[in-house]
């Protein structure tokens, strides 16, 4: 007869003891301690790649004309980057987030913001700060993990203590969400389409071109409108 948030507590301390091997084998568990040990070591590697990788990325720019719409303090602080990167005279954009979020939200120049948006897609993914098979070593560990402690896969051992309790039921949680927020996202791309034809540009919108169209919709007297 104890109070429910009583038995609650006790049920999330078991489960919670559960999934970190309480009920395991001394041999189980010291294959779960190894495993552990792996993981944090990956992840580890895999952020001190990305870390680099972030700190080694540079779109450099050389005539005055490409900065076109940019603010002037981010125009300021490339020139500061430059500097210190002893391409004095240039403009020096990095995939830190003041730099890459100006860039792709205000930038005028198509081509600047296309090689900002691959730069940031598509990072750590190349040379000796390439994560993808740090990836592949996570994965293979996590399901390993599942398995010692009783999961047919990683999914079923991080969803086993949320409100959702399968990944089946938070992937449907999921999607009913994300239906919705992509038809939200192609009626915004719509407007953003019809002002850039109104322009008298070319081309489609690409994912590059997403928030620098947005903020041109944001800024028109009456948003929603069709030109």
């Amino acid at each position: 007869n104890q109070p429910l948030d009583e038995r609650r507590a006790i049920t999330d301390t078991y489960t919670n003891f559960a999934l970190r091997g309480a009920l395991l084998s001394p041999e189980q568990k010291e294959q779960l301690k190894k495993v552990n040990n792996t993981l944090t070591n990956l992840y580890l590697k895999f952020n001190k790649n990305l870390l680099n990788s972030n700190n080694t990325f540079e779109i450099v720019v050389d005539k005055k004309e490409e900065l076109a719409g940019l603010p002037q303090s981010t125009i300021d602080n490339a020139a500061s980057e430059a500097k210190a990167r002893g391409k004095e005279g240039k403009w020096v954009f990095t995939l830190h987030a003041p730099s890459r979020l100006a860039v792709l939200q205000y930038a005028d120049n198509r081509d600047l913001r296309e090689k900002m948006w691959k730069g940031y897609t598509t990072n750590a993914t190349t040379g000796e700060n390439d994560n993808r098979p740090v990836i592949k070593e996570i994965v293979k560990n996590r399901a390993l993990k599942a398995q010692i402690l009783g999961f047919k896969d990683f999914a079923s051992l991080m969803t086993a203590d949320k409100m959702a309790k399968t990944p089946e039921a938070a992937e449907q949680l999921l999607m009913s969400i994300f239906e919705p927020a992509k038809a939200k996202v192609a009626e915004e791309v719509a407007k953003m389409q019809a002002l850039s034809d109104s322009l008298g540009n070319d081309f489609k919108i690409a994912p590059w071109d997403y928030y620098y169209f947005a903020e041109k919709v944001r800024q028109r007297p009456e948003r929603g409108r069709n030109p």
